[in-house]
C-alpha cells in the first residue's frame, strides 16, 4: 500500500471519528481549558538575570553566598525635593527615624548625614596624610619654632633678616594640605546628601534583600511610601516631595513596564488579529472560532509550562502573542479550505474530510519546521533561551493539534445549525490575478533583480557582523524612564554622591584577607594602567591610616613643640593660628572600633561581623550599560589572585550579565545555524523532490538574506532579548513558501494562478496575524520589546513577500525550462 494510500485512509478515518464525537471533543478541550486558566494565572513574571543562568555557573553560586552574607546588592534612594533646605532637613529627619524604627529588619543601614564622617577625619587629618607629607610639615615648624625662638632672643641679631620671614606663623599650606581630605564633604549642606543648591536631598538605604526579587521589592516599596506619605510632607512646605529611585525603585519599574506592556499589546495583538480575520472571512462565527481554539492552545500551553518551569521570565513571557500570531495560521490553512470544499457543495462530513487530507501534510511541514526552529532552543544554556524553545515547540504543537481537533469538532457542530454560505469567499474565488501574468511576463529580469538586491545584503551582513551585537545595555530600557522617570531623578541622585552608586561586592574570609584582596586589585591596575577596569577597592582597613605609630611619634612632637611656653611668643593673631592648627594634631590611634558608625555599618554583614568583604568600583566615567566597560570591569573583578597564591572569586549583578551577554555571544551563532538547518532538513524530508526543496529553500533564505540586510543597513543591534528572532523567522517564514508549494504539488503544472487565487490569500493573513503579533510590540514602553518587534516584522515582510512574489517568478521560471510537472 502506497503512503499516499495510507495516509487517505488515515485522514478519512480520523476525520470520521471528529464527525461522530464532536461534542465529546468540545467538552475535553473546555474542561481543560478552564483547568489551564487557573494554572496559567498562578505562573510568576521573574525578570533576575540570574535566573536566566545555569545553577552550575560559579557566578551564581558565588552570588548567593554574597546575599546570604551580606545581603542585597543593590540600593534604594528616597529623593527629597523642595525650595526649602530645612524643611527638607527636617523631613529627612523624620523619614530616618521612621525608617531606624519600623523598617530595621528591611535595611542593612540608613544613611544621609555626613557630619560624623567629617568631624572624624578633621580630628584625625594628621594621621590621614601621608608620613612624606607629615615630616615635610614637622620639618617646617621645626624651623619656623626655631626661628621664632632665636628672634625672640635678645642676644641674638639677625644680619639678612631672614630670620624674620621664617618666623611668621602661617599655616595656610599646611591647613590646605589637611583640608584636602575633609573639603569633599563640605559641598553638602548642614551635613546633609544636599546637591542642586540644597533643592535635592537624598537618603541612601540599603535593603537586606534582592533588588531583583520583584515582589519582595514591590511590597517594600508601597508599605515605605505609605508610611512616609504618612508624615505629611506638604506640612513641611507646600512644594516638598519626595520620590523612590536606585536599583530597586529601577528594576520594579522596568518590571511593571514589562507586565504593562505583556496584558497591553496582548490586548490590542488579539483585537486586531480578530479584526483581519473578520474582513477575510467576512464571518463572525469564523472569528470567534479561531479565537477560542488559538486561546484555548495559548492556555493549555502556559499550564504545561506553569508544571515543567513555574515561571515566565522577560523573553518568554511574549511567548503568548508569539505563539498566537503564529499558531492561528494552521487554523487559518484548515478553516479557509474548509469554507473552499463547503462552498463547492460538499457536506459537512466531505468537507471535513477534504480539508483534513488536503491541508494536513502542508501545515504538519509547517508546524514542523517551525517547531524545530523553536526546539532547537531547549539546548541552549541560556534558560531564556532554552524556555523559550520549550514554551515555543509546545505552543506551536497544541496550536496544530487543536487546528485539527478541537476547531474541525467546533465546525461540525456550528455547521449543523448554521451552515456556511459566503463564509471564506475571499480565498475560494478562482481569479485571475493580474499581478501574476505580469510577474510571469517579466520573471527573468525581476529574479535578476532579486539576485542583485540578495547579493547587497550579504555584502552588508558581512561588514555589519563584527559590530552586530548591542553593548549598550541602556537601549533595552523603558523610554520612559529614560526620558522623564526615576532614570533621570537616579542621574541627578547619582551626581550628590562622589563615588559609584553600584559597587560590586569580593568576600573575603577575614579583615587582613580583604586588604590583600585591594593591594591585588591595585597592583593590577598599576600594571594595566587606563586599560583596566576599576576605579577604586576599599576594605575596612581602608580607612585606617597607615603608618600610624611613625605619625604618631611626630605629631606628638608637633605638639610638644608648640607647647605653651613658645605660644606665648606669639601674638594675638599668630597665637590663634597655633590653637587652630593643634585641634589637628590628635595623638590617639585610629582603630576599627574608633570608625565612624556610617563607615561600620558599610562593612558589617548580617551575622554582625565587620570588615569581611570589600567594595569594588568600576573605572571612572564608564558606565557599566556599555558592555565593553561591563566586560572589562567584570574581568577585573571575577578572580583575584592574592600574593599569598590563594584565588578569591566574586559575583554580582554585573557579573551575572556579563555572563549573559558571552553566553549569548557563544550560542547564539550556533544555536541559529542549527536552526536553520533543522528548518531546512525538515523541508527535505517532507518535499522529497528536488525542484520543490529548490523553491521553499531558496524562497526562505532569499527573506532571511533580505531581513539581515536591512538590519544590517538599520544598524539594528542583535541583544539576549531579540536573538531570538533569527530562528524564529526560519521556522515560521518557511510556512508560507511551504503551502503554497505542498498546494501546487496537489494541484500540478500550470495551476500557478489557480493555487494563489485559492491559498494565496490565506498565506497572506497567515503573515498579517503574525505581523501583527510583532507590530503591536512596537506600541510599548520597553526599548528591548520594540526592538525585538522591529526586527521580527522586518523578517516577516521579506519573507512573505518572497512566498508570495520571488517563488511564484521562480516557478513560472522552472516551468518554463523544464516544460512538464513530473521532473
Amino acid at each position: 500500500m502506497q503512503i499516499s494510500e495510507k495516509l487517505n485512509n488515515f485522514t478519512k478515518w480520523y476525520s470520521g471519528r471528529i464527525y461522530e464525537n464532536a461534542t465529546k471533543i468540545l467538552i475535553v478541550f473546555l474542561i481543560l481549558t478552564l483547568i489551564s486558566i487557573y494554572y496559567t494565572s498562578k505562573l510568576r513574571l521573574v525578570s533576575d538575570f540570574v535566573d536566566l543562568l545555569p545553577e552550575h555557573f560559579r557566578s551564581v553560586s558565588d552570588l548567593r553566598k554574597i546575599i546570604e552574607r551580606v545581603g542585597g546588592t543593590g540600593n534604594l534612594f528616597i529623593a527629597i525635593e523642595s525650595p526649602d533646605v530645612k524643611a527638607s532637613q527636617r523631613f529627612a529627619d523624620e523619614v530616618v527615624r521612621l525608617l531606624k524604627e519600623k523598617y530595621r529588619d528591611k535595611f542593612r543601614y540608613v544613611d544621609y548625614k555626613i557630619d560624623e564622617i567629617k568631624e572624624f577625619y578633621e580630628k584625625n587629618a594628621a594621621l590621614y596624610m601621608s608620613l612624606d607629607e607629615l615630616e615635610d610639615i614637622s620639618d617646617r615648624l621645626h624651623r619656623k619654632v626655631n626661628a621664632l625662638k632665636m628672634k625672640n632672643n635678645p642676644l641674638f641679631v639677625d644680619i639678612s633678616g631672614s630670620i624674620e620671614e621664617d618666623s611668621r606663623i602661617t599655616f595656610d599650606d599646611i591647613e590646605t594640605k589637611y583640608k584636602k581630605k575633609t573639603d569633599s564633604y563640605n559641598k553638602y549642606i548642614d551635613g546633609y546628601y544636599t546637591g542642586e543648591d540644597g533643592r535635592l536631598l537624598a537618603i541612601i538605604a540599603k535593603p537586606f534583600g534582592k533588588s531583583m526579587d520583584m515582589d519582595e521589592s514591590k511590597r517594600l516599596l508601597a508599605q515605605l511610601e505609605n508610611d512616609i506619605e504618612s508624615l505629611k510632607p506638604e506640612s513641611y512646605h507646600k512644594d516638598l516631595k519626595f520620590a523612590f529611585t536606585g536599583s530597586y525603585k529601577i528594576n520594579l519599574e522596568e518590571y511593571e513596564t514589562l507586565k504593562k506592556d505583556i496584558f497591553g499589546t496582548a490586548l490590542l495583538c488579539l483585537t486586531l488579529i480578530g479584526l483581519i480575520i473578520l474582513i477575510f472571512f467576512r464571518n463572525l462565527i469564523a472569528v470567534i472560532l479561531l479565537a477560542i481554539n488559538i486561546t484555548s492552545a495559548v492556555l493549555i500551553t502556559f499550564a504545561i509550562t506553569y508544571f515543567a518551569i513555574g515561571y515566565v521570565n522577560t523573553v518568554t513571557a511574549f511567548m503568548g502573542a508569539i505563539i498566537a500570531g503564529t499558531g492561528i495560521n494552521y487554523g487559518i490553512i484548515m478553516l479557509a479550505r474548509f469554507y473552499e470544499e463547503r462552498r463547492l457543495g460538499r457536506d459537512i462530513k466531505e468537507a471535513l474530510e477534504n480539508t483534513i487530507e488536503g491541508s494536513m501534510i502542508g501545515t504538519i511541514g509547517a508546524s514542523t519546521t517551525t517547531a524545530v526552529a523553536f526546539g532547537i532552543f531547549l539546548f541552549a544554556e541560556v534558560k531564556s533561551f532554552s524556555q523559550f524553545g520549550f514554551i515555543g515547540l509546545l505552543g506551536i504543537f497544541m496550536a496544530w493539534l487543536l487546528a485539527y481537533s478541537l476547531l474541525p469538532a467546533m465546525l461540525v457542530l456550528i455547521e449543523k445549525r448554521f451552515p456556511s454560505k459566503n463564509a471564506g469567499e475571499a480565498f475560494s474565488k478562482d481569479r485571475n490575478l493580474s499581478i501574476y501574468k505580469t510577474i510571469d511576463r517579466i520573471k527573468v529580469p525581476f529574479l535578476i533583480l532579486c539576485l542583485i538586491i540578495t547579493i547587497i545584503s550579504i555584502v552588508l551582513l558581512i561588514r555589519f557582523i563584527p559590530n552586530a551585537l548591542e553593548y549598550d545595555m541602556s537601549n533595552l530600557r523603558t523610554k520612559s524612564s529614560m526620558e522623564s522617570g526615576t532614570a533621570v531623578l537616579d542621574h541627578r541622585v547619582s551626581k550628590i554622591m562622589d563615588t559609584s552608586l553600584t559597587p560590586s561586592i569580593i568576600l573575603s574570609e577575614s579583615v587582613e584577607e580583604g586588604k590583600l584582596i585591594c593591594d591585588a586589585l591595585y597592583q593590577k591596575k598599576k600594571e594595566q594602567g587606563a586599560n583596566y577596569g576599576m576605579n577604586d577597592c576599599k576594605s575596612i582597613l581602608s580607612y585606617i591610616p597607615e603608618d600610624q605609630e611613625e605619625k604618631l611619634d611626630i605629631i606628638k612632637d608637633m605638639r610638644k613643640l608648640l607647647k605653651d611656653d613658645t605660644i606665648n611668643l606669639l601674638n594675638e593673631e599668630d597665637k590663634k593660628k597655633v590653637l587652630d592648627f593643634k585641634k589637628y594634631l590628635h595623638p590617639e590611634e585610629v582603630s576599627i572600633e574608633d570608625l565612624p558608625e556610617p563607615i561600620r555599618r558599610q562593612y558589617t554583614d548580617k551575622k554582625g561581623e565587620i570588615g569581611k568583604f570589600v567594595y569594588v568600583t568600576p573605572a571612572a566615567g564608564k558606565n557599566l550599560w556599555n558592555a565593553q566597560n561591563l566586560f572589562r570591569f567584570t574581568d577585573t573583578i571575577r578572580e583575584v589572585r592574592l600574593s599569598n597564591g590563594k584565588v578569591v572569586t566574586s559575583s554580582g549583578d554585573a557579573i551575572i550579565f556579563a555572563d549573559l551577554l558571552r553566553l549569548i555571544e557563544r550560542d547564539g551563532p550556533v544555536t541559529t545555524l542549527a536552526s536553520l538547518f533543522g528548518v531546512l532538513l525538515i523541508v527535505v524530508v517532507l518535499l522529497r523532490s528536488r525542484r520543490h526543496i529548490l523553491l521553499v529553500s531558496t524562497s526562505l533564505l532569499v527573506g532571511v538574506f533580505w531581513m539581515l540586510g536591512i538590519i544590517a543597513l538599520l544598524d539594528l543591534k542583535l541583544n539576549f532579548f531579540n536573538f531570538v528572532v533569527l530562528p524564529m523567522t526560519f521556522g515560521v517564514s518557511v510556512d508560507y513558501a511551504f503551502n503554497i508549494v505542498q498546494r501546487y504539488r496537489q494541484e500540478g503544472y500550470g495551476s500557478l494562478n489557480k493555487v494563489i487565487s485559492r491559498i494565496g490569500a490565506a498565506v497572506l493573513l497567515c503573515s498579517l496575524t503574525t505581523q501583527i503579533g510583532y507590530g503591536v510590540l512596537l506600541t510599548g514602553d520597553s526599548l528591548a520589546l520594540r526592538g525585538f518587534g522591529k526586527m521580527a516584522l522586518i523578517g516577516e515582510l521579506t519573507c512573505i513577500f518572497n512566498a508570495l512574489v520571488v517563488l511564484p517568478a521562480m516557478i513560472f521560471l522552472l516551468e518554463r525550462v523544464f516544460k512538464d510537472e513530473t521532473k
